[in-house]
């Protein structure tokens, strides 16, 4: 039996009943099924497809097991379990497609696909069990569409490692070296990090309690890691064999350190231990004492007769460092010493007693918002946009938070002459509102026609950071937009250029090169888009056009781009076909798809900013 197809009246299909059919070739399931059940395709040797309708809900147990013939499965949408060694030992399988929806990938599911280079994960999945990829040895890679997820994913206890021979972890398609934990995140599962050799700077969250054995084991590259301040036990083999880890800090909520926790961390250069009584820790937790031990103030005398830490030679107060976390939101910055922190999390070290100064500025058109030390509202001791905290003696966490100010606008001028219309590429850290302004209108590029016309759109609400071309009839005007929070999105060509910057003719990016075109005016005397022929620089409040440099006006050298407006505030014709004729050959219709007259219906078209209706 080389090929089977199932009829759609079958509703089920028994356990092992196509196992050891080592004849067939391929076989269609029928709609009608929604479990593939245990060991049903077991040892079909020469299965090389198979495809699986989008009523199956279920892969069981072992239903494809040493399908060697197998090369791609794609598993459809409606699946959310996938069970034990269900596709184990399917030793031709390249690729494999897990759709999002997915929750479970069952104990060695994927065990001993050693031709699998690549598995990407969706954040839909909550439980990996054990041995799920075990001797995947061409596994490579690892996509991680959400880091969140992946943590908390809850791992099997049956193998050191799920992943112990996939060596690259990715998160949306960038390689993990520098790794910080969101705040969603509440537990790191066992082994969840093992062996990832690329990782060398981890930032845990105080959000995280429980941290599993295992879970940063042989991160060879691992040079820091910050702990959280709630987590109790540092667990066994938790950061064993990371040969690279300089510094450790144990926060002051630690009471338990298990076996080999840090051994064999040979690059060690000093343990900064926080609590004033010292954990409990075997001699076997560390494997250097001759590594300097930081103390509280007071503290010495208890650590070196504690058990455990007497076998250490260089325990000492006055050196210990206690951590500050800050935590910056949009649109502000906080700087503390030399650093400073924009949109994201930093941690930094403060000697036992100093002071910790933040500087906490917020962008332009926004204030403060909200301050919290250790969650605890502060916003009343900032004093010139300076937060002191004195005399440091316990690891702090500072979160803060920037509001729009109410009413605040931001002013633009327009300073380009051009006849009876003045345009200027322009962008804006703040999100603005043109509603009722129609002095000055905004218009982002939508797309370029065939004949090397740029495309325009006109906003009215605009998010922070759009670029944006403007219009006036009025040259020199000046006029006050209000700020807006409101949240939207454009597809836009433009880029924003907040800040001053230098630009070149072209750029690549995702390996595509463009070619860039700022604002300017155009050998027919009317305003439009200039092409950049030498590096320059771009004032800030700016914006530029990027083209890819394959499309065709650009390879043939074009020096310029016209405008066309697809505006529905345009001025309105009213003209039979005919008289559209002799004023163009194309038009467009409202959704911006360019229409030849000859086509034309009656109806309502576009052509150079003007409405036109065919009657």
């Amino acid at each position: 039996m080389a090929f089977a197809t199932i009829p759609n009246s079958v509703t089920r299909i028994g356990a092992s009943a196509f196992a050891d059919c080592s004849c067939m070739t391929s076989v269609n399931i029928p709609n009608s099924l929604t479990n593939i059940e245990n060991n049903t395709f077991a040892y079909c040797t020469n299965l090389s497809s198979i495809t699986i309708p989008n009523s199956v809900t279920t892969i069981g147990r072992s239903a494809f097991y040493g399908c060697r013939s197998l090369v791609s499965v794609i598993i459809p949408n409606g699946v959310t379990n996938i069970e034990t060694w269900a596709f184990a030992e399917c030793s031709g399988l390249t690729s494999i497609t897990i759709p999002y929806g997915v929750t479970t990938i069952g104990d060695a599911t994927f065990s001993e696909c050693g031709s699998l280079t690549s598995i990407a994960i969706p954040n839909s999945v909550t439980s990996i069990g054990g041995q799920a990829f075990y001797r995947c040895y061409s596994l490579s890679s690892v996509h991680i569409s959400d880091i969140a997820s992946w943590c908390n994913i809850s791992f099997g206890n049956d193998m050191a490692n799920p992943l112990s021979y996939a060596h690259h972890l990715y998160n949306d398609d960038e390689e993990i070296v520098d790794l910080v934990i969101p705040s969603s995140v509440t537990s790191i599962g066992k082994y969840t990090f093992f062996g990832f050799s690329e990782l060398t700077s981890v930032t845990i969250p105080n959000s995280v309690t429980t941290i599993g054995e295992s879970a940063f084991e042989n991160c060879s590259s691992l040079e820091s890691v910050s702990l959280p301040n709630d987590i109790v036990i540092i667990k066994r083999n938790t950061f064993c064999n990371c040969s690279n880890l300089k510094s450790i800090t144990i926060p002051v909520s630690i009471e338990y350190i298990y076996q080999e926790a840090f051994a064999y961390c040979t690059s060690l250069e000093e343990i900064n231990a926080q609590p004033t009584t010292p954990p409990f820790i075997y001699n076997n937790s560390f494997s250097d004492f001759s590594v300097p031990v930081n103390v509280p103030n007071g503290s010495v005398d208890a650590y070196r007769a504690a058990q455990g830490w007497s076998n250490f030679t260089n325990i000492t107060d006055g050196n210990l460092n206690y951590q500050i976390t800050v935590n910056v939101g949009n649109n502000g910055s906080v700087t503390f010493g030399t650093e400073t922190v924009t949109n994201g999390s930093e941690v930094f070290n403060v000697k036992d007693g100093n002071d910790a100064v933040l500087t906490i500025t917020p962008a332009t058109g926004y204030q403060v918002s909200t301050l919290a030390l250790n969650g605890e509202d502060v916003k009343s001791q900032l004093t010139n946009s300076v937060l002191t905290i004195s005399n440091m003696t316990a690891n702090m966490t500072v979160e803060v938070t920037f509001e729009l100010i109410p009413g605040y606008t931001e002013n633009i001028k327009m300073t380009v002459p051009n006849g009876d219309r003045t345009a200027i590429g322009y962008s804006s850290s703040l999100g603005l509102d043109f509603t009722g302004i129609e002095d000055v209108k905004a218009w982002i590029v939508t797309g370029f026609t065939d004949d090397a016309n740029v495309l325009l759109s006109r906003v009215r609400i605009v998010p922070p950071y759009t670029g944006l071309y403007l219009t006036s009839n009025v040259a020199g005007i000046e006029v006050d937009v209000p700020t807006t929070d409101k949240d939207i999105y454009y597809a836009n060509l433009l880029k924003a250029a907040v800040e001053e910057e230098t630009i070149q003719p072209t750029e690549t990016h995702d390996g595509v090169e463009f070619t860039n075109f700022v604002v300017g005016k155009l050998t027919s005397g009317e305003m439009g888009f200039v092409r950049v022929k030498t590096a320059r620089t771009l004032g800030p409040n700016k914006s530029r056009l990027l083209v890819p440099s394959s499309y065709y006006p650009v390879a043939n050298a074009a020096r310029e781009f016209n405008v066309e407006f697809l505006d529905d505030d345009a001025t309105t014709d009213i003209k039979g076909k005919e008289a559209v004729r002799q004023t163009a050959n194309q038009l467009y219709d409202l959704q911006g798809r360019m229409i030849s007259v000859s086509q034309a219906r009656k109806g309502i078209y576009i052509y150079k900013g003007k409405k036109y209706v065919i009657k």
